[in-house]
């Protein structure tokens, strides 16, 4: 059992199963998809479910030498060395200008357009356990059929 950060998977788990019950076609596609075994679709719903909703809305980092964000633009920012920053993943995912169609839900969606766990050096390192695992914990769910309960709470 890899341990660190935060306890991803008691947590991602029920925020994806919150985003699909707010989709009912999302829903559906996903327990259709678990239902005919297919792993990389169940896998895609979940990542997509993810993406409304992250585990990590946004990352704080330090700044190791200055520079300039979205430099030769109209909100150009200059960022002195050393200084904290937070890079927002939750926009960045629903960026219209960097991710197509943001607002829909797309479990086929490009995986450079998802950034859950990273990249490169600050990729997090149960990456590839949390890619296996977390469509596999919510696959028996959604083959049994999931809904919301009836009445207002």
């Amino acid at each position: 059992l890899v341990v660190g950060g935060p306890p991803q998977q008691p947590m991602i788990v029920p925020q994806a199963l919150e985003q699909l019950l707010r989709r009912p076609a999302a829903l559906a596609g996903a327990v259709a998809a678990a239902r005919a075994g297919d792993d990389a679709l169940v896998a895609g719903h979940v990542f997509e479910a993810m993406r409304f909703d992250p585990i990590a809305p946004a990352l704080p980092r330090v700044a190791m030498r200055d520079c300039t964000i979205a430099a030769g633009t109209g909100r150009a920012t200059a960022i002195a060395a050393g200084t904290a920053v937070f890079v927002g993943l939750s926009s960045a995912m629903r960026d219209g200008r960097r991710v197509s169609d943001p607002e829909s839900f797309d479990p086929r969606r490009p995986p450079h357009e998802v950034m859950h766990f990273g990249h490169g050096m600050h990729e997090c390192f149960a990456a590839a356990i949390n890619r296996a695992v977390l469509p596999l914990l919510l696959k028996p769910l959604l083959r049994r059929g999931v809904r919301r309960a009836d009445g207002p709470e």
